[in-house]
């Protein structure tokens, strides 16, 4: 009676066991069934936010390329001045440095205007690669190069054959009579402007030589 008490002990252990590692592979695979592994497209310094364990608007972990990327906005007046592999200048703002870099994206579409904005200027998002590594978070000027002075064609007024604008002076729109060209669609101003000076972009009939305005930075 003995021998079979033990008997039946050890069947029922090894009928555990066996239940045991089929538990186990269960789990296992419901682990793999949950788990993702993700690898990061590029090389960089791995930061931990504990703060996305509790909050799923914050990454858990974040991975900063040594490859600074700076991104730029520019309005639909020089939209067409960019090209990509065109260079650029680029001068962080707090300091003296200049400094190349290559576009390397042009967004075709509009950036999507905040709530309560007004402003009917239309803008677009780009990306320039810099020539050595910029601190993230910099705030930098993106230079192109100027090859020609286009305006736009509201800014222009005709009086018969001569067409002027308003240039901005010391508080003051100032007439300027100035001479144009068509380039590849837009308008070229080939005499009686120079790089730098800012116009009145979309003039009325009442503005008069010499008139105070003021001026929306």
């Amino acid at each position: 009676a003995q021998d079979d008490a033990i008997l039946q002990a050890k069947q029922a252990l090894q009928t555990a066991q066996v239940d045991l590692n089929n538990a186990n592979a269960t789990a296992e695979a419901a682990r793999q069934k949950v788990t993702t592994n993700v690898t990061a497209a590029m090389d960089g310094i791995v930061y931990v936010q504990d703060q996305g364990k509790a909050d799923v608007s914050v990454p858990v972990i974040q991975v900063v390329s040594p490859n600074v990327t700076v991104e730029g906005m520019v309005s639909e007046y020089d939209f067409d001045r960019l090209a990509v592999n065109q260079q650029v200048k680029i001068r962080p703002v707090s300091t003296d440095e200049e400094m190349n870099g290559t576009i390397t994206y042009i967004n075709q579409l509009p950036e999507t205007k905040a709530a309560g904005e007004t402003s009917s200027v239309v803008n677009y998002s780009f990306k320039v690669t810099p020539e050595k590594a910029i601190q993230y978070g910099y705030s930098v000027q993106i230079a192109l190069p100027l090859t020609d002075l286009r305006i736009p064609e509201k800014a222009i007024l005709k009086e018969g054959d001569q067409q002027y604008v308003f240039v901005y002076k010391s508080g003051k729109a100032r007439k300027r009579n100035i001479t144009t060209a068509e380039q590849d669609g837009l308008t070229i101003a080939t005499d009686g402007l120079k790089a730098g000076d800012r116009i009145v972009r979309d003039p009325d009939s009442k503005i008069k030589d010499g008139q105070e305005v003021a001026v929306k930075e």
